[in-house]
Parts: C-alpha cells; structure tokens; sequence
C-alpha cells in the first residue's frame, strides 16, 4: 500500500485541482490543505496532516473540518482522545 505523498509545489497542487477537483483540499479556492491520495480519495494521513498543520497555524475552522471528515471515514487517530464523541 502506497503511503500518503501531498503535493509539494504549486503546479502539483494545481494538477491535482485538475485532476481530482475541489473536493480534495480544505480550502478549495487557494489549494490549501491537500487531504487526497494519488486515486483521488480522501485519506486518514492526509487528513491528519491536514489537522496537525491547521492547529499550528491557528486555523480552527480548518482544524475542525478536517476532524469531522476523519471521524466520518473513522480513521484511527481520531479515536485517540476521544475526538470524536464531541
């Protein structure tokens, strides 16, 4: 199984916008927070990257997202803690 890889550069995320649409990144509009794999699905790493960068960056909203699409896919971070029984 191949791991979770996010696109480093600009052109890559904008191939991947291209590629797998919107429904990829957590703030649609500026190609942030890249959460697909290379098949173009949600994944549990890209989520967590996603969370773990959002926290330290202090977007909450982003944060929050990214925990609700976790719990929803039931990805096993998210049981740690608690996080999801909010």
């Amino acid at each position: 199984m191949r791991r979770w890889k996010p696109p480093k550069t600009k052109s890559a995320r904008k191939a991947m916008a291209s590629r797998c649409g919107n429904r990829c990144f957590l703030l649609p509009g500026k190609l942030g927070f890249p959460i697909c794999d290379i098949v173009c699905r949600p994944s549990c790493s890209g989520l967590r990257a996603a969370f773990s960068r959002a926290k330290q960056t202090g977007r909450g909203k982003v944060a929050r997202r990214a925990l609700i699409q976790a719990c929803h896919m039931k990805c096993i971070w998210t049981k740690r803690r608690g996080r999801c029984e909010r």
